[in-house]
């Protein structure tokens, strides 16, 4: 758990590509929604989702999608070296949860039964985790549009749609851990001192 050499590797090559944090131009919390536009594990109601937090004002918010044609690999990491929640459903651009700052909280909308995969590399990288907590909530959706609730033996080979609700709460709880950690307090104190 916090790793120092996961850490210290995380640094290494943000430093090397020459990737640096930007500092807020306001004391808002800054949430990239990860979208994906592959043919599974898409979260259909992102939007709605989306728009349910664009009505939080503590929040500047992003919509990315982490496919090499849209964003390049540098450009992926400095979004995500200046992101504080990082939300996403289970799914490869997850990995950038390594280069999080050390205050980040990863979300994992929903971890499609491979719970601790994304779990454990946030452990490693030292930052937040939370991922859906209630058996209910999740509508799978296959590839004939065939609704279901969590009935299917391959999670990963579906779409879901996900309860506002309780996404909402996750993103609560995701904010209220970065906000009660120190790092992120440290670093916007000298933030307001530079200014």
């Amino acid at each position: 758990k916090n790793s120092a050499l996961v850490r210290a590797v995380s640094r290494h090559v943000l430093y090397r590509l020459g990737i640096d944090r930007v500092q807020p131009q306001d004391r808002r919390l800054r949430v990239t929604f990860l979208s994906r536009s592959t043919k599974f594990r898409q979260v259909l109601n992102e939007d709605q989702l989306f728009a349910r937090l664009r009505k939080d004002s503590r929040l500047h918010l992003i919509k990315v999608d982490y496919d090499h044609r849209k964003l390049s690999f540098l450009e992926q990491l400095q979004v995500t070296l200046n992101t504080d929640v990082l939300i996403g459903i289970h799914g490869a651009g997850l990995t950038h949860t390594l280069f999080l700052p050390d205050w980040a909280c990863l979300l994992e909308i929903y971890n499609c039964g491979d719970e601790p995969c994304y779990r454990n590399l946030a452990a490693l990288r030292g930052v937040g985790y939370i991922t859906w907590e209630s058996s209910t909530g999740l509508t799978q959706t296959d590839q004939l549009g065939t609704r279901n609730k969590g009935q299917y033996d391959y999670e990963k080979f579906v779409n879901y749609t996900v309860d506002a609700t309780e996404f909402t709460r996750l993103v609560e709880k995701a904010i209220t851990h970065v906000l009660n950690h120190p790092a992120y307090h440290i670093t916007h104190m000298n933030q307001k001192e530079e200014l």
